[in-house]
């Protein structure tokens, strides 16, 4: 049954159509079909021979990052759907599955109560990028306070002091294009990918 299983997975895999959530369902599905048919092996290696236990294995690991690969999502990504799976309400994976919520908003949202899930989702697509917001922020380091400039300073002492804030801003701002240029360099090379 096992080997039906693959090969439908295989086949699914093959297809256009197939979301990335639905891609990384499908490719950790075959990797606990592969790891238990892995384990059986060695189960039966280990009864009738012990001595092959203890070499090596020769098998191709099933790494995050080769399943990744064979999903063509980042091993991020599948991290995140794995959390989905994992620890979301079924509405939200509905959700996902229905394409209202991003997988990474998702993966955010689902570290709340089931309760709270299901409050988002019922919101709609608004209310679950505001959850998805809230629950990163609140994740965030709170920003520090910027330190006023000492009151026996001098012009040329106040001046240093507000270049310093505007550097600081300015450093925060461009770690934070930096992060969505990743993220469209990422979904530009999907796109690619897909044609």
């Amino acid at each position: 049954m096992d080997d039906v299983h693959l090969w439908m997975i295989d086949n699914h895999l093959g297809r256009r159509s197939v979301s990335d959530f639905q891609r990384g369902v499908l490719v950790l599905r075959k990797k606990d079909i592969l790891n238990a048919r892995t384990a059986q092996t060695r189960e039966a290696a280990a009864s009738s021979d012990p001595a092959v236990v203890t070499q090596p294995s020769k098998e191709r690991a099933l790494t995050r990052d080769l399943i990744a690969k064979v999903a063509r999502v980042s091993p991020v990504t599948l991290g995140q759907i794995e959390k989905i799976q994992k620890t979301a309400a079924p509405e939200l994976v509905s959700a996902v599955k229905a394409g209202m919520v991003s997988i990474n908003a998702a993966a955010a949202i689902s570290s709340l109560s089931s309760d709270k899930q299901k409050e988002a989702v019922a919101g709609g697509k608004k209310e679950l990028r505001q959850v998805a917001r809230q629950v990163r922020e609140a994740k965030l380091p709170p920003k520090s306070k910027p330190v006023p400039a000492p009151a026996n300073a001098t012009p040329d002492q106040i001046t240093i002091h507000k270049l310093n804030l505007v550097i600081t801003e300015l450093n925060e701002e461009r770690d934070q294009l930096k992060k969505k240029v990743q993220h469209l360099t990422i979904a530009l090379a999907k796109a690619r990918g897909a044609h």
